[in-house]
């Protein structure tokens, strides 16, 4: 109906035209609304257009509407234009362009557009409501960028709006995952004491965000504060607090945690004994992380590929290879029954974490055994050099492989090669683009 609507609409006014009819300011409003209607971009672009062309001031409601189909298109540049003609033309911009402009330029990732928006309506006697600052607040979070997140923050409260949970959620999610948990603490401190009920996920963010002892007795603490705030726990954050544990190497914490799961009637899951396996794996607790091994197995949770590496890595640090050799020996026979490749996930993990030379010793144990090996098992560990961008470990597997007789495989040889050109070594990137060639793979 929209569609027969603008056609009928764009035919009368051609007719118009062709009789000598000037049309009028609100015509052209007229017409580009019945193309926003219609959720043509281009036609209301061009009634827009035209409008200027015509000398014509276009109404500020016919501009918003423009506005509105170029951020859902995520088009920037339409929007930018269309503001400017607009404005050449006389448009006063209203608190809604700031905000769809604002909007439109944050979610593309350019700040720098966004904050020229907000000055250029500024000049025009435009302030910006709070969903506006909301978008910068939340757009600069996104970055981790909690400083200025905050700023967009404290500016609303400066300009007499109430920014609200949500805002102070964002601030403190990036101060979280940007390594600053004593800044989303204190953050987190201004909501509670404000009267506010923090989201249950603004917990989560902060537990997962520990990675060390200290870390972790905060995350701990904004729990606790939580609790006494009236939020209501839930699996994923009492995994969270377990997890947290088990990256400070305090197994007697992560066992805390899990206790208190049954205490807020939540059943601990395959991620719940995972964390505490590693929990002891990490602070060398061998046989307590076999004990949690078994007590997953006998409530059904399935163990992964992470929790066998644990105990691997565990029983090589203590120097007990019989141990370690055992647990390879137990994950290959299960991952084998579900038709994966336990290999390929442990080489994986391992070069993750670090440890390209367990990985490699790992790799020769389970040739020396006869285990089923080949270009396929390398290509985890080729993902994550790719996502480090580490080109000179690339080519150190790629030539293992090669000199092992594992033929690299058009995966591996597409990874090294966009590795080199993301380093912008290009002559390795084409050297190795030419073996590509020779070994038959394009």
């Amino acid at each position: 109906a929209s569609q027969d609507k603008l056609f009928a609409t764009e035919r009368l006014a051609e007719q118009a035209s062709s009789a000598g009819v000037q049309l009028k300011r609100v015509s052209y409003s007229s017409l580009v609304g019945v193309a926003a209607s219609a959720g043509d971009l281009a036609k209301a672009q061009s009634w827009l257009v035209d409008c200027v062309a015509s000398e014509k001031r276009p109404a500020v409601h016919a501009l918003n509407q423009v506005l509105r189909l170029a951020e859902r298109d995520g088009n920037p540049l339409v929007a930018e234009l269309c503001f400017d003609a607009a404005i050449r033309a006389g448009t006063k911009p209203n608190v809604a362009t700031c905000r769809i402009l604002v909007r439109i330029a944050a979610r593309s990732g350019n700040l720098e557009g966004a904050e020229k928006f907000l000055t250029r309506c500024s000049d025009h006697g435009v302030q910006p409501d709070v969903r506006t600052l909301a978008s910068l607040c939340r757009a600069t979070a996104l970055r981790r960028d909690y400083q200025s997140a905050e700023r967009w923050l404290r500016e609303a409260e400066n300009k007499g709006l109430k920014p609200g949970v949500r805002m102070f959620e964002y601030v403190i999610s990036a101060a979280a995952q940007g390594g600053n948990l004593a800044k989303s603490k204190q953050l987190l401190e201004e909501v509670i004491n404000r009267g506010w009920v923090p989201y249950t996920i603004t917990f989560g963010t902060i537990i997962a965000s520990a990675k060390n002892s200290s870390d972790q007795l905060i995350a701990e603490s904004c729990f606790e504060q939580g609790l006494r705030s009236g939020i209501v726990p839930n699996l994923a954050i009492m995994n969270r607090l377990v997890s947290a544990a088990a990256y400070s190497a305090d197994l007697q914490s992560a066992e805390r945690w899990f206790a208190r799961m049954r205490d807020y009637g939540l059943q601990p899951d395959s991620e719940s004994f995972a964390g505490l396996v590693q929990a002891a794996a990490t602070s060398g607790d061998l046989a307590m992380a076999e004990y949690w091994y078994d007590e997953a197995v006998k409530h059904g949770a399935q163990p992964d590929e992470t929790v066998n590496a644990n105990i691997m890595q565990a029983a090589e640090q203590l120097g007990d290879t019989e141990a370690a050799e055992r647990w390879f020996q137990v994950a290959c026979q299960r991952q084998a029954a579900l038709s994966s490749s336990f290999v390929q996930r442990l080489l994986s993990i391992l070069v993750d974490r670090g440890d390209e030379a367990g990985a490699m010793r790992w790799l020769q144990r389970a040739r020396d055994v006869d285990i089923a090996v080949d270009a396929s098992t390398l290509q985890g560990v080729f993902v994550q050099f790719m996502r480090t961008g580490d080109f000179a470990a690339s080519e150190r597997w790629l030539e293992y492989a090669m000199k092992s007789s594992m033929e690299p495989n058009e995966f591996i040889y597409s990874h090294v090669i966009n590795i080199a050109a993301k380093n912008n070594d290009w002559q390795s990137a084409e050297k190795w683009y030419r073996k590509a060639l020779q070994a038959n793979h394009t």
